[in-house]
């Protein structure tokens, strides 16, 4: 980092601690595209990501002043700045990628604010000797919630505290929607992984931060019904919690592509409004379980199952 990126990065950083500066959230966006120059740039779409990010800091308004506070994978850092901007009395910051231990230390120095360069699965209660942490922020969502390791994250976060702290989100759940559209032509991959044969039965599951090329209707997605496949609530989970799906019900239709749309919702109270990965084109997408149903086949209701490995999805099946 030279001289001239290091004040610059600097001057951003001070708008958040100046109390004689007009702080928005402009600027905060900005602090944002300027660091990502100095970091991995996957985080790119997290700190561009100006919806995630507005819903983060409403969420976040008032509940931080004079706490203290856990960052848990802190990442950037941009929710310790939002901490510290909101009052907060001092700031844990866990993040084990060492190139930003070195960043988040460096923009941190002289701030309340401890970085605990290390994986979460480490931390011991000797860690935060400073004093009792209150809130963990947090943002260790993938793109279906419950990989990323979350589990034991939170596993550890609540043996070590004895479930005594609040998060921020605290909830999440896990939604499906299943739609129908007119297959497109097969794209050379899958003709030469089906044959010429059209009407081969296949499936496919995949990431997708858009819902898939055959969507093209988006008003088709909007009124399709949404089923709830999991509820979590992060304070509850311990050592034997597993993580589950539900069984999601589908009416097969002959020579249509059939699409389910896995993503999740999340929120800090069950009563406020929930950022919804459905109805949000964000960072964290989603996962498309695509499959085609042959001509010959018959309409038929079957019963469609995600099958975990460990904590990720690895395939689905109907029955």
């Amino acid at each position: 980092m030279n001289k001239e990126n290091d004040d610059q990065l600097n001057s951003e950083f001070e708008l958040f601690f100046n109390q004689n500066s007009y702080r928005h959230f402009d600027a905060y966006q900005d602090f944002s595209r300027i660091s990502s120059e100095f970091i991995p740039n996957w985080f790119r779409p997290m700190v561009e990501d100006e919806e995630r990010n507005i819903y983060y800091k409403k969420m976040l308004e008032g509940k931080v002043n004079d706490k203290i506070v856990i960052d848990l994978g802190a990442g950037t850092g941009m929710w310790t700045m939002e901490a510290l901007a909101g009052g907060a009395r001092f700031v844990y910051v866990v993040e084990k990628n060492p190139v930003l231990v070195k960043y988040l230390t460096k923009i941190f120095s002289g701030k309340p604010v401890k970085v605990l360069g290390k994986d979460i699965a480490d931390l011991k209660i000797s860690d935060f000797d400073l004093g009792s942490p209150e809130i963990v922020v947090h943002e260790i969502f993938s793109t279906l919630a419950i990989s990323e390791g979350i589990v034991p994250a939170f596993q550890k976060i609540n043996s070590l505290f004895k479930n005594k702290i609040a998060y921020y989100p605290q909830y999440f759940w896990m939604n499906a929607q299943v739609t129908t559209v007119e297959p497109l032509t097969l794209t050379k991959i899958e003709t030469d992984i089906l044959g010429s044969n059209a009407d081969v039965y296949f499936e496919l599951i995949y990431p997708a931060r858009i819902r898939s090329r055959a969507v093209t209707d988006n008003l088709q997605l909007n009124e399709t019904k949404t089923y709830e496949l999991n509820f979590v609530d992060l304070s509850t989970i311990d050592d034997n919690f597993q993580v589950s799906l539900a069984d999601l019900p589908v009416d097969l239709h002959p020579g249509k592509v059939h699409q389910v749309y896995l993503g999740f919702k999340f929120s800090a109270h069950k009563e406020e409004p929930c950022f919804d990965t459905l109805k949000t084109e964000s960072h964290w997408g989603g996962v498309v379980a695509e499959f085609y149903v042959a001509k010959s086949l018959k309409s038929q209701k079957k019963v469609l199952k995600f099958e975990l490995n460990e904590m990720n999805i690895d395939s689905f099946s109907l029955s």
